[in-house]
């Protein structure tokens, strides 16, 4: 019996903490996205990967990887470094506008979340996206080449199909 209870709470666990994670992507539709970016009431962020991001990414997003995000979080207890935390911080303030929403994409939406969480600690209105970057691109968002993409205002909207 004993052994029965002990799994149940492990698949509970399990279960809860996949739940948690598909509730952390944003119920905004890539039309108020696009929107969104369009008014400059928001900032879309590419969190994944230098390699990843060298392939392609959305053109007006800013490139910042995940790993840059996570210097501030710990990796054996993901307790927050404060000192690193406000550094980056510091650094994200040159960077992002406070009053802007924040979408963040990565390739699946797993990686967004996982940045919208350390940015939202620093005051960020985050809303991470689900659809990775070939789900935006496919959806219409214009695609750019590698390099260092450029704060040169917020992506445009995907034209209507």
């Amino acid at each position: 019996m004993q052994t029965k209870f002990f799994l149940g709470a492990v698949l509970t666990v399990m279960v809860g903490g996949w739940l948690l994670a598909a509730e952390g992507n944003t119920t905004d539709t890539l039309a108020q996205v696009g929107d969104n970016l369009n008014k400059r009431k928001a900032v879309l962020v590419d969190v994944r990967e230098e390699q990843e991001w060298k392939q392609g990414y959305i053109d007006g997003s800013l490139h910042i990887p995940l790993s840059m995000l996570s210097l501030a979080v710990s990796d054996k207890q993901k307790e927050v470094n404060e000192a690193a935390l406000k550094g980056l911080g510091e650094v994200l303030e040159k960077m992002l506008p406070k009053k802007a929403i924040i979408y963040t994409y990565c390739a699946s939406g797993v990686r967004s979340i996982e940045a919208g969480k350390i940015l939202s600690q620093l005051g960020y209105e985050v809303r991470p996206l689900k659809p990775g970057y070939k789900e935006l691109v496919e959806a219409g968002y214009p695609r750019a080449g590698g390099g260092m993409a450029r704060n040169s205002g917020p992506a445009p909207a995907p034209a209507p199909r």
